[in-house]
């Protein structure tokens, strides 16, 4: 009798599993581009939606920013009540997780994206972006000091 009641809780267990597992799989976000949110459809009003875009312009640097996110052919205005990351500068990549409400995105989250393949920056201009005053890049690379030529 012991052993019917201990698979019986077992089987139980295991379904109980598998049926959270199930239903948090299709809990993902859809993730979409700013020419979703003014196409005038109204597909994703009231949606929590992850978009990503290039950062436009920002208004407002506090606890009540905001900013224009652009896509290839459109551009949505998304307003954030909580710390931008320090990366946060017109021309970057973003991700933004929030809510689509008549056209606009009420943001939770805001994500700076690492540089894509056409971002990145060239050689030279990280070699003019990375020295310093005291004349090396970098401490790792210490060895290449540029000393200041001689004044006559």
């Amino acid at each position: 009798m012991d052993r019917w009641v201990f698979l019986l809780l077992g089987g139980a267990v295991v379904a109980l599993v598998v049926a959270v597992t199930a239903t948090s799989l299709g809990a993902t976000t859809p993730e979409i581009r700013p020419e979703a949110v003014v196409d005038g459809s109204g597909e994703y009003d009231g949606d929590r939606v992850t978009l990503k875009g290039r950062l436009e312009s920002i208004s407002g640097r506090e606890s009540d920013t905001t900013f224009v996110v652009a896509g290839p052919n459109a551009s949505v205005t998304v307003t954030y009540g909580g710390t931008l990351p320090v990366t946060f500068e017109v021309g970057r990549h973003v991700i933004v997780e929030g809510t689509v409400d008549d056209g606009r995105v009420r943001a939770s989250t805001v994500k700076v994206q690492a540089h894509l393949e056409g971002d990145r920056p060239s050689n030279a201009s990280r070699e003019n972006h990375s020295s310093n005053a005291s004349g090396y890049d970098h401490p790792a690379n210490a060895s290449r000091v540029v000393r200041p030529s001689p004044t006559p």
